[in-house]
């Protein structure tokens, strides 16, 4: 085993072994997307979901990704971000994406770690005001860490002109993803939401616990990220209803449980108070115990 000048030990290596060899045929397999992965896309970015994809794939396979499957919508761009090795080129390329209007980013696993380590605040401040974030080359631990900085942006670390999220991943059985998710804005003009992230494979179990709701994907890659996550679905077309039917249901429900607990405890105390007031403030309780329970 070599450690230095591995690559080049390697490809001399495979060289020589590559010799006298005749080309009988060549061989393809068709990653496909799954079935209602471009409207279920559409419908979460216009309800105002951000979506960001988090993949192992190279560069080209998921930009061809990203178009095929609406990721951005046909009026915006995608900026490339360009390979950047030390901390004058990542300036320059955050610079350069900066001018840009109103235009998705796309980005290498190696360029992501090296605007993280110098320029942190800066590229997440510029991912979170854009219509969406295309991270390619990313290893497990690289999509825990942007699921994290995404959660601690929209819990209030910063104001995000935009709307909610939710991560998507696992559109053609490859990939992981997570949004920064919608809510309102406060009174100190913070963007507060919540992060889901959704994933269909092994590599996806670290960034779907380090998010604020975890979806997993069952499919071909195994039960692993499902097994991990909150909530788990058989097909990607599944999370529009999830998200915006069942979703929206349970906070509904979650809402008016609120409201009538705080409502209950009010009357509680006020009828105590005017029941104590009218005999002398005895220690009598105006109602029996199982009522105060609930």
């Amino acid at each position: 085993m070599s450690v230095s000048d591995r690559g080049v030990r390697v490809a001399a290596v495979v060289e020589s072994l590559e010799r006298e060899m005749e080309l009988l045929c060549v061989t393809g397999v068709e990653d496909r997307l799954q079935e209602g992965v471009r409207p279920t896309l559409e419908l979460l970015r216009n309800a105002g979901i951000k979506i960001w994809m988090l993949t192992g794939d190279k560069l080209e396979t998921a930009t061809c990704i990203a178009k095929s499957s609406r990721l951005v919508s046909r009026t915006q761009g995608m900026h490339i971000f360009r390979p950047v090795t030390t901390r004058t080129d990542a300036h320059l390329e955050l610079n350069a994406f900066r001018k840009k209007q109103d235009c998705a980013l796309v980005i290498t696993g190696d360029s992501l770690e090296v605007c993280l380590r110098y320029y942190e605040q800066e590229l997440m401040e510029l991912a979170c005001a854009s219509p969406g974030v295309v991270c390619c080359r990313c290893s497990p631990t690289q999509k825990a860490q942007v699921a994290r900085l995404v959660r601690a942006r929209a819990h209030g670390g910063g104001w995000s002109p935009g709307g909610g999220g939710v991560s998507v991943s696992g559109v053609n059985g490859e990939g992981g993803g997570v949004s920064n998710g919608g809510g309102s804005r406060n009174g100190g003009g913070r963007w507060r939401g919540a992060v889901a992230a959704v994933g269909d494979g092994g590599n996806d179990v670290s960034m779907i616990q380090a998010a604020d709701a975890g979806i997993g994907i069952a499919g071909s890659e195994g039960r692993q990220a499902s097994l991990a996550a909150d909530f788990s679905v058989t097909q990607f077309r599944y999370l529009a209803r999830l998200l915006l039917v069942h979703g929206r249901r349970s906070y509904k429900r979650s809402a008016s449980l609120g409201q009538f607990v705080i409502h209950r405890g009010l009357v509680i105390s006020t009828m105590q108070a005017v029941f104590s007031s009218v005999f002398y403030f005895s220690s009598v309780a105006l109602y029996q115990g199982f009522l105060m329970v609930g």
